[in-house]
């Protein structure tokens, strides 16, 4: 037989007295834990009526001992002169009323330290606040090939054989295809984070992935700028504006300003069959998305992003590249051309870390020491074009 267990405590123990009778094991069982959660409510009620009896016998003992006080001193005895600062304040308090009394006010506050601010814990919170960290993703527009060994030699193409018209019998053009080549050499990325072990022990968090995180974080912006910037020197790759590209350029006409004349005009540059975009860095897009044509219509084309359309400027696409320069007299602010077949990324070796717990044990730091390889290089000059601003 199911006995309905209702919430009035009086229902709840003839509900168990029933199934005691019935025999009725659940429900004794249900009753049961019932009855233990409400005894933990009581026992927690009495705590808490006791504490409050307390605090109010404790506040009734010491208005006592300050009203038997006042009945044994004068306002002219010394002893009353003398007396503590508490009993001063509490007889100006009677005889003179709050606002008209000389007396101190003492309140726990958690400004004071001393006065209750030690009992303040403080929370810090778990996540990290990090600034933006803007990296230039060429290798995700260029050619990436896997390096086996320190370099890789490319062969490129420098021209096909030259044919000519040739009548009956006449001898013919004799000609052939020429050659050239191109070398991508891998150079290291590297840096040092010495970390003591108290730290690492004691963080509230996983220092060690956290370095990690901040590493990798660092290594794609070296990547990122050397792919733009880098001079081929012996510990650079070769940059887009590495003195030595050879990519050529056309003046703007505008000593302070991108023109919509001028960036239509880059696309002429190039030969058909290239698969050109435009790239460019954020403030430079904030003035090119300002142009407009000669019908005072916007030249920046939002796309259809769902449709895998993307925004477009003069009918082709752009990718921010945030270490390209700012628009200034004499810069390169745009560069038109086609990454795929124009730049190419080696790559030689990924993170590699190595934990160094001997070199400064004694001082019970750890080492570690991170590096990539990496190479860049312009293999095909003629894919790309860069905009000059005039000076």
């Amino acid at each position: 037989m199911t006995i309905e267990i209702k919430d009035n405590f009086q229902e709840l123990v003839k509900g168990l007295e029933k199934a005691t009778l019935e025999g009725n094991q659940a429900v004794i069982e249900k009753c049961n834990d019932m009855l233990n959660k409400q005894e933990e409510k009581n026992q927690k009620l009495v705590l808490e009526l006791a504490q409050t009896k307390k605090a109010q016998e404790e506040t009734n003992d010491y208005l006592k001992s300050l009203e038997a006080k006042m009945q044994r001193f004068n306002s002219n005895s010394s002893e009353y002169k003398e007396t503590s600062v508490e009993m001063k304040s509490y007889i100006s308090y009677l005889s003179a009323g709050k606002d008209g009394a000389d007396f101190q006010v003492k309140t726990l506050r958690t400004a004071d330290n001393t006065d209750g601010g030690y009992f303040i814990p403080t929370e810090v919170d778990r996540e990290i606040i990090k600034k933006i960290t803007e990296i230039s993703a060429i290798d995700q527009l260029a050619r990436v090939k896997t390096m086996t060994s320190k370099s890789l030699r490319q062969r490129v193409r420098t021209s096909i054989p030259s044919s000519g018209m040739v009548g009956e019998a006449q001898t013919g053009v004799s000609s052939n295809s020429k050659y050239g080549a191109t070398q991508l050499e891998a150079k290291t990325a590297y840096v040092d984070v010495a970390c003591t072990i108290e730290e690492l022990n004691d963080a509230d968090i996983n220092f060690v992935n956290e370095i990690n995180t901040d590493v990798a974080e660092e290594f794609a912006r070296i990547r990122g700028a050397g792919f733009v910037n880098g001079n081929n020197s012996p510990n650079q790759v070769q940059g887009l504006y590495s003195p030595d590209a050879g990519i050529s350029s056309i003046v703007s006409g505008n000593a302070t300003a991108i023109t919509f004349d001028s960036l239509i005009k880059l696309t002429g540059e190039l030969k058909t069959g290239y698969n050109p975009i435009y790239a460019f860095n954020r403030k430079t897009l904030a003035q090119i998305r300002l142009l407009k044509d000669g019908s005072g219509a916007y030249i920046w084309q939002g796309g259809n992003l769902g449709a895998g359309i993307p925004n477009q400027i003069n009918g082709f696409s752009y990718a921010i590249v945030p270490d390209m320069p700012d628009i200034a007299g004499g810069s390169y602010p745009v560069i038109f051309g086609d990454f795929a077949k124009g730049y190419t990324v080696g790559n030689r070796q990924g993170i590699s870390i190595l934990r160094d717990e001997l070199t400064r044990k004694k001082e019970r730091i750890i080492e570690f020491s991170f590096y990539q390889r990496y190479a860049g290089v312009v293999n095909l000059p003629e894919a790309f074009v860069k905009l000059q601003i005039a000076s």
